[in-house]
């Protein structure tokens, strides 16, 4: 039974090692972001690991699995983000923006639009969209958001004018699939800044 978990414990230690090192090599090649939204779960891997390696005494997978907890406990502390100050009571809302995941198979686009409308969001970033997912949303949503920019994969539509608009794509991928980032550059109030997808996950902004 020792034997056994001790085995265990030491290809947890390979896999979460091997994850852990794609997560930090994300910096050199993007594509392997990716990996970076399992931190939390190969954090707390880690620290189970921790405590198999303490039932079986042995110092050694004790001390590599200490190594490989505290590495990404620290990783996820890191990525934390900061919160902003709460608005004050009385202040108006100056932009609000909603990311939105359709996922390729969606086939609810009539809830999508409701949903999107019901927002009152300034401005809507959509990810993993396809042709037909935006010319339906197009024509739900025209008269809420009559700006626009992208066809499919992330696109931005806009209560305000887009002023510019570009893409990054990771070099040397065909165009189907290098496209990172949609940005366009609106003005709110006087106010010129760029929206950029592709977030991570959908989430509501005020």
């Amino acid at each position: 039974m020792r034997a056994w978990l001790k085995g265990l414990i030491v290809a947890g230690l390979l896999a979460g090692a091997g994850l852990t090192l794609l997560g930090l090599l994300a910096r050199i090649w993007p594509a392997l972001d990716i990996v970076n939204n399992g931190l939390l779960f190969v954090a707390a891997a880690a620290i189970a690991l921790l405590g198999l390696a303490a039932l079986v005494r042995d110092w050694r997978l004790v001390s590599g699995s200490a190594v490989l907890a505290a590495v990404n406990v620290m990783l996820v502390v890191a990525a934390l983000p900061s919160a902003a100050a709460p608005a004050a009571p009385d202040a108006s809302r100056f932009l609000r923006v909603v990311t939105f995941n359709l996922f390729q198979g969606n086939d609810h686009m009539a809830e999508v639009a409701k949903f999107l409308a019901g927002t009152d969001a300034a401005a809507v970033v959509l990810q993993e969209a396809t042709k037909p997912h935006i010319a339906t949303l197009r024509q739900a949503l025209q008269s809420r958001y009559p700006y626009s920019v992208g066809d499919w994969g992330i696109v931005i539509f806009s209560k305000h004018p887009i002023l510019a608009d570009g893409r990054v794509d990771r070099p040397g991928y065909p165009p189907w699939i290098s496209l990172m980032v949609r940005w366009a550059r609106i003005e709110v109030n006087g106010t010129k800044l760029d929206l950029a997808g592709h977030p991570p996950r959908p989430a509501v902004l005020s």
